[in-house]
């Protein structure tokens, strides 16, 4: 079976958004680590609780760091 890892990114409005997205990232870093196949990442640029405008650039972040899962 392979598994897939799905993120809608949503935190409390206010939090800091660097660490959001830092935690957003060691997510899909640790779903690789564990053997998921794939990682999809959701977004919603109007949204004050989301803080990933454009999945593109976070996932173009995550390709340096990983080897194997599908982005």
């Amino acid at each position: 079976m392979k598994l897939g890892y799905f993120t809608m990114p949503l935190h409390p409005v206010g939090r800091d958004w660097r660490q959001t997205l830092a935690e957003d990232r060691e997510a899909v870093l640790l779903a690789e680590r564990l053997g998921f196949e794939e990682a999809f990442i959701g977004e919603h640029l109007t949204d004050l609780a989301e803080t990933i405008t454009s999945c593109l650039i976070f996932i173009a972040t995550l390709a340096r760091d990983t080897k194997r899962i599908r982005l």
